[in-house]
């Protein structure tokens, strides 16, 4: 684990697991709303960081813990007791995670470079996200331009099963509105994500 740390740089050393070792978290960003959160979850804490607010809040209320997570993150967490796995990245992406998965193990990291030592098989180009690429000069979540290699889309959850099935679901879509204004002259609609 790499992270540059601004809060609780002693104290905060990861991964880092629960009190009782159940659990245990890598992550990555800054949740700017943690000393809130930490003051309504109930937890044995041991240090002053985000970090292990983000693993108490998931401790608590699993996934959507991080519905309440403001700021932009992207963390991992491993469950010894099911040995299930989560990746979950920020509503809208601003910090990347990237993971290969197979049924014998599962590497993530925010940079596709990290994952190429843990690769089985050689790195091969992703034939449609080449075709995305140059399309539209991106390659949209899940897919990258590499074969067997995803990312984590924003807003989302990864989870991977001891069996080593993954299912990828939202934790969070924007609510849209909409509002039409009118004057004497033009009308318009505009829509906001809450």
């Amino acid at each position: 684990h790499r992270r540059l740390s601004i809060i609780d740089l002693g104290g905060s050393p990861q991964p880092m697991a629960t009190h009782d070792a159940l659990q245990c978290v890598t992550f990555n960003g800054e949740v700017l709303n943690y000393r809130e959160l930490r003051r309504r979850i109930d937890y044995p804490y041991r240090t002053d960081g985000d970090t292990e607010v983000v693993l108490a809040a998931f401790r608590a209320r699993g996934v959507d813990a991080a519905r309440e997570f403001r700021g932009q993150f992207a963390f991992a967490v491993h469950d010894s007791a099911s040995g299930r796995t989560w990746l979950v990245r920020d509503r809208l992406g601003i910090l990347p995670l990237y993971y290969h998965a197979t049924a014998r193990r599962v590497v993530f990291a925010s940079e596709i470079k990290a994952l190429l030592p843990a690769l089985e098989s050689d790195l091969a180009v992703d034939h449609a996200g080449i075709e995305a690429y140059l399309a539209h000069r991106a390659v949209p979540a899940p897919e990258t331009l590499f074969r067997g290699i995803r990312k984590v889309p924003p807003g989302h959850c990864v989870r991977i099963d001891p069996d080593g099935r993954v299912s990828v679901e939202p934790w969070w879509c924007p609510r849209i509105s909409s509002r039409t204004y009118r004057s004497a002259h033009t009308s318009a609609v505009a829509w906001t994500a809450a």
